[in-house]
């Protein structure tokens, strides 16, 4: 900071004004915006009378920024936790799409190799499925595939 800056911002530290009072003018422009100047623009400027008065600065006391401090750490404290909890929630998101997508190739690959397919019905003997219900079979193991394969995060 120069010799000159600091006189000016000493001076505007020593000899601050009271109150500051001001012209300033208000007009809607063409666009409809709503406009404000210390000049006025056009017939419709309407005056507004502004007027301020200094406040002194307070300082907080060792105590306020001791509970400003603590209330910011805190913060920062939740913050972390919470982060710790969403990578957790994460890792285990992903182990569960993993585990899935594994049993998923597996049992399509099990359908692919067997020569038929078939359940039992309620006396327990066999009832083979046709070439539809075999496809359909197929499908169903592509989707599962492809739905924990190829896992986008929501």
């Amino acid at each position: 900071m120069t010799s000159i800056q600091t006189l000016l911002l000493t001076i505007a530290m020593i000899y601050p004004p009271s109150q500051a009072a001001g012209e300033i003018y208000k007009w809607v422009d063409e666009y409809g915006r709503v406009q404000y100047s210390d000049k006025p623009n056009s017939k419709n400027s309407e005056e507004i009378s502004i007027t301020t008065t200094q406040s002194s600065p307070t300082l907080p006391s060792d105590e306020e920024r001791r509970q400003a401090r603590d209330r910011l750490l805190e913060v920062f404290r939740e913050d972390r936790e919470q982060a710790r909890i969403n990578a957790a929630e994460e890792k285990s998101s992903k182990t569960t799409h993993l585990s899935n997508c594994r049993l998923a190739r597996s049992q399509l690959e099990q359908l692919q190799q067997a020569q038929y397919l078939y359940d039992e019905n309620a006396a327990g003997e066999r009832v083979i499925y046709s070439e539809s219900e075999r496809n359909a079979a197929v499908d169903r193991a592509n989707a599962n595939v492809e739905k924990w394969c190829n896992y986008h995060k929501p």
